[in-house]
């Protein structure tokens, strides 16, 4: 089990990646937080790219609003092609 795969630091990738056994892999590439230590996102991997994926289809954290506000951000940077950044 390899979680929180999209904060790999590049060791762990290397050590996960060459394993024989099959792999359970989780993660959201929207919560990378540590690209600037030099994280890599193992969630988009070439080795994993005809791997069965599940979506996580309900969150526990937020209710349908926050849920909404959010879904809506993410297709406007997807659309643009950018990143968002909300400062307070």
């Amino acid at each position: 089990m390899f979680d929180e795969a999209q904060n790999a630091n590049p060791v762990t990738y290397d050590i996960i990646f060459h394993q024989t056994t099959k792999l359970v892999i989780t993660g959201d590439a929207h919560q990378q937080i540590y690209r600037f230590q030099g994280a890599v996102d193992a969630l988009n991997s070439p080795s994993i790219g005809d791997a069965d994926r599940l979506w996580l289809t309900h969150s526990f954290r937020f209710d349908a609003c926050i849920e909404g506000m959010a879904n809506a951000l993410l297709a406007i940077s997807v659309f643009l092609n950018s990143e968002i950044r909300i400062f307070w």
